[in-house]
């Protein structure tokens, strides 16, 4: 049986280290803790004297594990159902918050932690009080229907090409990763610009980056599509003018 975990732990450390940086940012999101990072095979070191975060014995004894931020359904309160039902401001629904679950929870850098699972949760003793006559009279309500989440994933947070286009007019979602890219290569540009594939477009060429700067150092407007100076001298005028 040991020899068993033993081949299954080297197996685990030989895959580690075929995966991307996207795969082993997975992975981190999902431990609970320095006893899963070295169970995935990394290496803990004792951090040097001096940095930050170095604590002295009795620190640590003190201390308590850290809880890591996990994509997972977490408590949250959200305003009564009943509440957008209330016929007058002499009405209030109880409770005013009602717990229930949500997906939160950290994520690697290019994704958002959504709900793969949720519940329609039923609740009852719910209340709607009104002010009536000097007096507080309670009304029962029906039970009421909550979304509760159950489950939860980092997913990308682009999953299509119009996801990618709300950054940039010109980017698709890549099939292979969770990035948007530019799907050309080079761009035919005016005289004044070359193609630029970080922003998958025409930009004014490093020539023009003086003129640009000293442009907007005087509060001007630069015009990226002519690669000049806009220079608005009244409300309906505008004069081209060229910074060197």
């Amino acid at each position: 049986m040991l020899k068993t975990l033993f081949i299954l732990s080297i197996f685990y450390v030989s895959c580690l280290a075929f995966k991307n940086k996207d795969q082993i940012m997975k992975d981190l999101f999902k431990a609970n803790g320095l006893a899963d990072l070295q169970r995935m095979g990394i290496k803990m070191k004792q951090k040097p004297s001096g940095i930050i975060g170095r604590t002295n014995g009795q620190d640590l004894a003190d201390a308590k594990d850290v809880t890591p931020g996990k994509c997972d359904p977490k408590p949250v309160c959200i305003t009564n159902p009943l509440a957008s039902n209330l016929k007058s401001n002499d009405e209030i629904a109880y409770p005013t918050c009602i717990t229930v679950h949500r997906c939160d929870g950290c994520c690697a850098s290019n994704e958002v932690c959504v709900p793969i699972k949720t519940e329609d949760l039923k609740l009852k003793n719910v209340a709607v009080i009104s002010f009536q006559n000097g007096q507080l009279n309670g009304l029962v309500g029906d039970v009421i229907s909550v979304t509760n989440h159950t489950d939860c994933e980092c997913q990308c947070k682009w999953k299509t090409d119009s996801d990618c286009q709300e950054i940039n007019k010109n980017f698709i979602k890549s099939p292979d990763a969770c990035e948007c890219t530019c799907p050309i290569n080079e761009l035919k540009c005016s005289g004044s610009h070359i193609f630029d594939s970080s922003i998958c477009d025409c930009k004014c060429k490093d020539i023009y980056d003086k003129s640009e700067s000293n442009c907007r150092s005087k509060g001007f407007f630069w015009n990226s599509k002519i690669c000049k100076c806009n220079v608005f001298k009244t409300n309906i005028s505008v004069s081209e003018t060229n910074f060197n």
